[in-house]
Formats: C-alpha cells, sequence, structure tokens
C-alpha cells in the first residue's frame, strides 16, 4: 500500500490512513531579483549575484488521507494525528521515492464531522530540495598535485572535506589550506555540474555531503 513515512510512523501500517492519490509536490519558485539600469532595456536580472547561484522559495506538500476504521472513531482518530503531526517539523519519505526525504513543517487541517467519507488533508511547508539519504563520498590519492573533478548534485552544499595531512586545494580561483583531519570551509561550494578542484600535497583527500534534488 503506497504511503508516506513522517518521521519514524508509516501513514498506512503505524497510523490507519490510506492515501487517496499521490502527493501534490509544488515545485519551488526560484527567487529573482531585477533591477532597472539608466539606458538598458528591460531589466538587470541579479539573482545570483551574491551567491553564483539561484536560491528558491519553499515548496508545499499536499497529502490527502482516508482514514479507516467506523465513522465513531474518526474525530478520536484526527486528534491522535493532530497530535502527532500538527505544527511539527519534520522529514517525510514517500514510498516510491525511498532514497529521497523532504523535510518541512506539517499542518493538518480542520476535521469535518460532516463529510459522508472519512478524510484527513496534511500539508507541508517543505525546503526547495529533497535529500539524498545517507552521505556521498569522493576520495582521492594526492601525490604531488592532482586535478580532481566532482558531478554536483542541484542543490549546493559545502562538504566536509578530510585529509590524512596538511595540503593546499584551488577552486573557484582562490587557495586553501586543509589542515589534517576534517576541514569545513564556508567559501568551498559543490554546486550544480562539474566542480574542479587541484590539490598539492601528498596524501588522501574525501570530500562527505549529502546531495538535495528537485
Amino acid at each position: 500500500m503506497l504511503g508516506v513515512t513522517f518521521g519514524a510512523k508509516h501513514s498506512f501500517n503505524d497510523m490507519g490512513l490510506m492515501l487517496k492519490k499521490y502527493p501534490e509536490i509544488s515545485p519551488p519558485s526560484p527567487v529573482v531579483k531585477q533591477v532597472e539600469v539608466p539606458g538598458m532595456d528591460g531589466l538587470l536580472d541579479i539573482s545570483k549575484i551574491l551567491t553564483g547561484y539561484l536560491l528558491y522559495k519553499r515548496r508545499t506538500i499536499r497529502m490527502e488521507f482516508s482514514i479507516l476504521g467506523p465513522r465513531e472513531e474518526w474525530p478520536e482518530k484526527h486528534s491522535e494525528i493532530m497530535d502527532a503531526l500538527h505544527g511539527e517539523e519534520m522529514d517525510i519519505v514517500l514510498d516510491d521515492d525511498p532514497d529521497y526525504f523532504y523535510t518541512g513543517r506539517l499542518s493538518v487541517e480542520a476535521f469535518d464531522p460532516e463529510k459522508v467519507t472519512s478524510g484527513v488533508t496534511i500539508t507541508m511547508d517543505a525546503e526547495p530540495y529533497k535529500t539524498r539519504n545517507g552521505t556521498t563520498t569522493k576520495s582521492f590519492t594526492v601525490s604531488g598535485s592532482l586535478t580532481a573533478t566532482i558531478d554536483g548534485s542541484r542543490k549546493p552544499v559545502i562538504p566536509t572535506i578530510t585529509t590524512t595531512a596538511a595540503m593546499q586545494m584551488t577552486c573557484g580561483g582562490a587557495v586553501y589550506s586543509l589542515a589534517a583531519g576534517e576541514n569545513v570551509l564556508d567559501d568551498v561550494i559543490i554546486r550544480s555540474g562539474e566542480n574542479t578542484f587541484v590539490f598539492n600535497g601528498s596524501g588522501t583527500v574525501a570530500f562527505e555531503y549529502r546531495e538535495g534534488r528537485f
């Protein structure tokens, strides 16, 4: 039975909810910034000027369920669902997309006692990207100088860079000194597409991060 896992609870197996139809997942809207420039036709798009990549607004996920069980139990069941989910921020996983999770705040719509059929609608105000379960690790062995590339997912991420020895890394025109052990550099971002890194030194370097996509 196709369902949704809310945190550690499955909608059908643990909560007695049957998904009426596939969840409605709205696409995230891009954050677009445009300004007028004297002497220029149209508008100048400065959406990427601060980060170098496009930002996105949060998205809405709407899920409609039927409440299983006799009618006299519907109000109690609705209260149980409200207690467990309403207003909570958590991760959800769709049964047919188990490799990714969505993160956001849940809202349970009011119970309507006049309805002939049971039902409850749960919405999530979600982050723009869904995130892969588990981390991705890319490792490279450096002996002298090495140029390496990492294909980034759609979501820009800051990796944890772990080295077995101190070495120098160049990316995006900037040079960074990596200490032996874990390094987290706010300016080093793995973006969508090919990311090139040049290492100088000797040892092993590993990038660990969580991929995300729409």
